[in-house]
Parts: structure tokens; sequence; C-alpha cells
């Protein structure tokens, strides 16, 4: 867990750095000053597969689940900027337990990704790719079908130990840029650092992170 949390805060540093070299690159090269900054608002929304990281491993099956949230881009140079979102997502797991029968659980969160925006192509029509650390909260989760309470699995019985999650998102999408707006498909991947439970010496598990891979259709509106 330590180096997990190691890992997420150089990542962090790092995306601070590219943010803030983002935000305040000023205009004193040629480049930059043929280049107007972007910035829009809008929404996306799309459907997640999400699984878990058990150790020891469980034969799984994927959790599908929807995603929706609001979205602030501000690109100041060329091909480099910010994108931070706010978004109900739901992540969970499936499991075929040893007797046969059918277990899941889903998994309610509220989620900020701060993420470095990359562009490459033409602002007609152009692709991108969005990388860094977003943080999460979980409102409530549910359980659905049979609950083996022998089988000594805590994933299965026990309360969520840890609500916060953080964790690095990555993202590769295309965008069509109109003067009604700019229409966007993005692909994603959500790596999930932290635990759902408790991972502490004698625990049962010893790594329970989230896992997710989304599919999400968006729409900006240009601000200035």
């Amino acid at each position: 867990m330590d180096m997990r949390l190691k890992k997420f805060n150089s990542l962090c540093r790092a995306s601070m750095l590219l943010l803030l070299l983002s935000l305040f690159a000023n205009g004193a090269t040629l480049h930059a000053q043929e280049f107007k900054p972007e910035m829009a608002i809008g929404a996306r929304g799309g459907a997640t597969l999400s699984f878990m990281i058990l150790r020891p491993s469980v034969n799984q099956s994927f959790n599908l689940g929807p995603n929706a949230g609001f979205v602030f881009r501000y690109i100041s140079q060329k091909y480099c900027g910010i994108q931070v979102e706010l978004n109900y997502i739901q992540k969970g797991w499936g499991e075929t337990l040893t007797n046969g029968h059918k277990y899941s659980r889903v998994l309610n969160y509220i989620e900020i990704p701060a993420m470095t925006h990359i562009t490459f192509g033409q602002r007609m029509a152009r692709g991108f790719i969005n990388l860094g650390p977003n943080i999460s909260y979980l409102l409530n989760d549910k359980t659905n079908g049979y609950r083996w309470q022998e089988s000594g699995q805590i994933q299965l019985t026990e309360p969520i130990k840890n609500h916060f999650d953080f964790g690095i998102c990555a993202g590769i999408g295309f965008e069509l840029n109109s003067k009604a707006g700019i229409y966007q498909l993005e692909a994603r991947y959500n790596y999930g650092l932290g635990n759902l439970f408790s991972s502490s010496s004698g625990s049962p598990l010893s790594q329970s992170s989230n896992q997710n891979i989304s599919l999400n259709l968006g729409i900006l509106f240009h601000v200035r």
C-alpha cells in the first residue's frame, strides 16, 4: 500500500507540473502567438466495465454500469491543456462461487479526475489523450445474489472499510469540433491504487483495488 501511495504521489506531482506548465505557459514564441487558447465546458456519459484486483484471486466476471458527469477543459497551448471532471461512476465486480452460485457487488462513486489533455491533429477533427490522477468517494454499495457466509471470503460479506479511493486514469479519444459544439468519443482505463478492505498484516486480502474500462460520449461548448 505504501509503495502504491508513493507512486500515486509521484504521479500527482508530475501531473501538477504538467498542468501548471499548461496553464501558465506564455506566448513568448511565435508558435504560441499563433495559437488561440480554448476553454470549454460540457457533459459526458457512457458505459463502464468494472472488476477488482483481489489477492488471493477469485473467479470474477465484469460488472456493467453507467457513468456520467461534467467536464471543464482548458487548452493553453497548441497541443496541451488540462481537463477536470466531476463524475458519477458505478464500479463493482461479480463472482461465481465454488458452490456454483452467482454473486455481485455494485459500488456507486463520485469521482474527480484531474488530467493533462494532449491533442494531435487539426482543430476541426483531432485525437486526444487524457492522463492523470483521480480521487473518488463511495456513496453506497449493494450486493446481489447469493452470499456464502461460510466461504471465508470477506469481500462477500464485510462492509467496505475505505470509502475514499485514488488511482490513475488514461484515455484516448477522437473529437469533432464545430460551431455548435465539440463532440467526443473516448475509451478510458482507471487503475485503482487504494484498497476497499483492510490489507494490514494478517488480513485475508492483501489487495482489493478497483479497476474499470469505460467508453464515453461527450459534448462540450466553447466558453471562449
